[in-house]
């Protein structure tokens, strides 16, 4: 038999929100409160699924209220082992919204800081960030995803997840890369521990469509929220069918950790951990709700986390020291390798087929011309580039790809099909808005030109400023920010000039190419820097 519904009178609705909103309420008495306002609305049963409880939970909070009004949500005292202070309980977790000390939070550095055992801290953190369980875990961990969208105020959460540009590899993921990921994922999870109590500064409709707004037109999009799909978003999403809702309770909100740090990408780790300075830098000082997103200029990206190594239409012989900075750039991809790990020669040869010797000669090469690090006991390490290192590399790429069109452009033969075709490519893609494969194609095209202008040398030279643009990206999670319909207009002007015999017009079309990547890359590095 349906139990009938609870009266509240407005009094009683503000003692329950106030209640449920203030940040010295523990989590239980949150999820009492919230027990009580849906049976208000609704039966036991459906306040028991909205509220992520059992029947007899709601039930009993229920009844409880209804004998005993707000005073009977509140814990009693227990016996047996004292139980751990909430605010100590809240430090223990909100830790990784604090700057870690050298070396990252450990259960140890962690129990410093609080006053309380190390053992106390693993037990709280085994309870709010417990392992993957089939019947919790979102569908998002089934498969490699990136993290799109951040939401987190007082009263609602969200995150959105889309599926890469390109399947990582089916390598298995290394310890450090796991908890690297889970390290970013928890920062963001913790993010509504410390949001101001207040009105939700966004409604659920609207945290939806920000959400999707912006993601990649030909991907399934999951978003993981905290509220119940009302009929405004069921109608939405009927409307909308690459866009799925998975509901997660707040008071379950922390568990999901592993369960979608498994499902990440390892290739968006760059952008996860700037992801994180961000909450951090926000959870200082927290003033509305925390928002993100990769697809707006609030965002450290725009697109993927990497472009994509893609073949021109001539595959040509290149030199050791060229493949091995392609297996650092897949390494880096994969989530191996990020700015300041040291490179490991047998990794490299497995990913490139070269011996160990050779892969240590090739990187002594790269350390010559300034691609990779090295230091006195002949060690190697992938570069941390700054934005001092990017403008120097495209100012190095503007003169030599001047030179480049502009005899292509006096040549009495045009250049080979293969830069036609992969202009065909870029405006195909740029109708999908895929900014990775077109940033990827972009450069595949320069190369092309490169290699059509039959100037050995100069080709050498540009073909390996490309290598450490494709590096620099990556590593800076720059995604080769411009949009692609410019990328294409930029390249369709270069073309046709060349076509058209005109070297001064060519030279021109290139120069204010590169002023467009500049101009985006170091808009981007000034966010990244602020």
């Amino acid at each position: 038999m349906t139990l009938p519904a609870i009266s509240l009178d407005p009094a009683e609705r503000d003692a329950l929100s106030r209640l449920m909103t203030s940040r010295r309420t523990p989590r239980d008495e949150i999820t009492r409160a919230r027990i009580v306002l849906a049976c208000a609305e609704d039966s036991v049963a459906e306040a028991a699924r909205r509220c992520g409880v059992s029947f007899h939970t709601a039930a009993k909070w229920k009844r409880r209220y209804q004998q005993d009004g707000v005073a009977a949500l509140r814990d009693l005292p227990r016996t047996g082992r004292p139980a751990v202070d909430d605010n100590v309980v809240t430090q223990t977790l909100t830790a990784a919204l604090r700057e870690p000390p050298p070396g990252g939070w450990t259960t140890r550095s962690i129990a410093e800081v609080t006053g309380i055992s190390q053992s106390t801290v693993c037990r709280i953190r085994r309870e709010h960030f417990p392992p993957v369980r089939s019947d919790q875990s979102p569908r998002t961990a089934e498969q490699r995803v990136l993290l799109a969208y951040v939401y987190a105020d007082a009263q609602r959460c969200a995150l959105a997840f889309h599926s890469p540009p390109t399947a990582p590899t089916a390598r298995a993921r290394s310890r450090s890369t796991a908890r690297e990921i889970a390290g970013a994922l928890e920062t963001v999870l913790c993010a509504p521990l410390v949001a101001p109590a207040g009105d939700a500064a966004a409604t659920a409709m609207d945290v939806l469509r920000r959400a999707v707004r912006g993601t990649p037109p030909n991907r399934s999009v999951t978003v993981v929220m905290d509220v119940e799909v009302d009929s405004d978003m069921a109608n939405w999403l009927r409307r909308n069918p690459r866009v799925m809702v998975r509901t997660v309770p707040r008071q379950r909100w922390l568990g999901q950790l592993h369960a979608l740090s498994g499902g990440l990408d390892g290739r968006q780790i760059p952008e996860l951990a700037e992801l994180g300075n961000r909450v951090r830098k926000w959870a200082a000082a927290p003033v509305g709700a925390f928002e993100w997103s990769r697809f707006d200029g609030s965002s450290d990206s725009r697109s993927a986390p990497g472009p994509v190594l893609s073949r021109g239409p001539a595959e040509r012989r290149v030199s050791d020291s060229t493949l091995v900075m392609r297996g650092l750039y897949q390494a880096i991809l994969d989530g191996a390798l990020h700015a300041g790990r040291q490179i490991r020669e047998r990794s490299i040869g497995q990913l490139t087929q070269l011996s160990t010797g050779v892969v240590t000669d090739a990187l002594r090469q790269l350390a010559e011309d300034g691609l990779v690090h090295s230091d006195e006991f002949g060690r190697y390490f992938v570069p941390a580039p700054q934005q001092r290192d990017v403008l120097e590399t495209y100012t190095a790429r503007a003169l030599l790809g001047s030179a480049l069109v502009r005899r292509l452009a006096s040549a009495p033969k045009p250049p080979p099909a293969g830069a036609q075709e992969l202009l065909a490519q870029l405006v195909a893609y740029a109708g999908q808005q895929d900014y990775s494969l077109c940033g990827s194609l972009d450069l595949d095209f320069q190369d092309e030109l490169a290699h059509a202008a039959d100037m050995p040398r100069i080709e050498a030279m540009f073909v390996r400023l490309t290598l450490q643009l494709r590096l620099f990206v990556t590593l800076l999670g720059l995604n080769y920010q411009y949009p692609p319909d410019e990328i294409v207009a930029d390249d369709t002007a270069i073309l046709e000039a060349i076509l058209g015999r005109d070297p001064d017009g060519a030279v021109a079309a290139w120069r204010a190419k590169i002023d467009n990547c500049v101009r985006y890359m170091v808009e981007y590095l000034q966010t990244r820097s602020s």
